[in-house]
C-alpha cells in the first residue's frame, strides 16, 4: 500500500521562506505534537488505495504562523461519505500533527481530503484516496483478426481503452501458452483519458509472430491494488 502524494496549494517559495523565518525566530518546536522541521506538510502517511472497509485515520500536519490560535477543518468526501472534523491549534503550537478518524469507506470509487482554514475557502492540501482497484473502461479492437503479411484479414489491430481513475498502466500479448511475446508500458494515467494500442501480430524482437490465437492483457494499478482485462486475438496468415 503506497502512501498518496501530498498536494499542498501553497506556493513553494512562501512555503519555503515560512520555515526559514520560523527557524530564525527558534518556532517549531511546539508541543509534544509538533511536527519535526523536517516533516512532510499536508496529508501524510495517508494511502493512495485502499480496500473496501479501509477506516483510517487521515494524518494532516501543517504549521501555524499566525501568532494566535487557529481552527483547521479536515474534510473526507466520496461515495456515501461526507465527514467534517475541526482541529484548534494553540497559539503556542507552532507546528502540528493530527489524526482525524473516519469512517469505514465501504464503497468503490475516488474519496478525497481536504485541510481548509476556518472563515476561509483556500484549500491548503488535498489527498485523493481511491477505494478498490482502477478498473480498464470503455475497450475497444477494431480488429480480432489480423494478417500481418496481408491477405483477406487486417494487418493490425487497434484497441483503445481508459480507466476509471488514476492509476499506471501496462499491458502485454501473450500466446496459446501463456508466454508473453511483448510488452507495453502506459505510463500513468486519469480517468477520462484515451490510450491507443497497435499491435501488428509483431514479438518484442520485432519478428511477426506465427498464426494462431493471443491474448492483449491489460492492467490498471494503484498502490497494491490492481485489475486486469483482455482482448482475444487472432493472427491468421
Amino acid at each position: 500500500m503506497n502512501a498518496t502524494s501530498i498536494v499542498v496549494r501553497v506556493p513553494v517559495v512562501v512555503l519555503a521562506l515560512l520555515v526559514a523565518l520560523g527557524a530564525a525566530l527558534n518556532l517549531g518546536a511546539g508541543s509534544a505534537q509538533a511536527a519535526s522541521d523536517d516533516q512532510q506538510w499536508g496529508f501524510v502517511d495517508v494511502p493512495s488505495a485502499v480496500e473496501a472497509g479501509w477506516q483510517g485515520p487521515l494524518t494532516v500536519s501543517w504549521r501555524n504562523f499566525s501568532g494566535g490560535e487557529q481552527t483547521y477543518r479536515v474534510t473526507l468526501a466520496g461515495p456515501g461519505v461526507a465527514v467534517t472534523d475541526e482541529l484548534v491549534v494553540p497559539a503556542e503550537e507552532n507546528s502540528f500533527r493530527r489524526e482525524v478518524a473516519v469512517p469505514a469507506l465501504a464503497q468503490d470509487g475516488a474519496y478525497r481530503a481536504e485541510l481548509t482554514l476556518v472563515g476561509s475557502d483556500e484549500v491548503l492540501a488535498y489527498a485523493d484516496i481511491r477505494v478498490g482497484a482502477p478498473r480498464i473502461v470503455g475497450l475497444r479492437a477494431d480488429s480480432r483478426s489480423i494478417s500481418p503479411a496481408g491477405g483477406s484479414a487486417e494487418r493490425r489491430s487497434v484497441t483503445t481503452f481508459g480507466v476509471d481513475a488514476a492509476a499506471g498502466v501496462s499491458g502485454r500479448i501473450v500466446d496459446a501458452t501463456g508466454r508473453t511475446i511483448l510488452r507495453r508500458t502506459f505510463g500513468d494515467h486519469v480517468a477520462g483519458e484515451t490510450m491507443r494500442w497497435v499491435w501488428t501480430g509483431k514479438d518484442t524482437q520485432g519478428r511477426v509472430v506465427a498464426a494462431g490465437r493471443y491474448t492483449m492483457q491489460l492492467a490498471a494499478r494503484t498502490g497494491d491494488l490492481g485489475s486486469t482485462r483482455t482482448v482475444a486475438l487472432r493472427v491468421v496468415r
